[in-house]
């Protein structure tokens, strides 16, 4: 039982729930590894993981735009990210779309 005596739920941690495209013994050394690492690993592995993502959306970014400069790099990657409302709220007025 997970947390909150539900089957399955563990509240935030690698709970029975495997991936389909996941083999059932590549689950479970992915759940030892995670289980090493400890609560700070796994938080670190995250924050490293999301920034290996960001920089491979701001490299597809450049790829279609090689004329962008790092500002205008920063606003497309804010952008997709975030969505056209919020970009319009913090950048007021900027288009920065070619």
């Amino acid at each position: 039982m997970g947390a909150r005596g539900k089957p399955g739920v563990s509240c935030g941690r690698m709970s029975g729930f495997r991936p389909s495209d996941t083999s059932g013994a590549a689950w479970e050394l992915t759940r030892a590894v995670h289980a090493r690492l400890g609560p700070e690993g796994r938080l670190r592995a995250t924050f490293e993981a999301s920034e290996f993502v960001r920089s491979i959306a701001r490299e597809g970014i450049r790829a279609r735009h090689p004329d962008y400069g790092d500002l205008q790099l920063d606003r497309a990657l804010f952008r997709q990210i975030y969505g056209e409302a919020l970009f319009q709220k913090v950048f007021p007025g900027v288009d920065g779309r070619p």
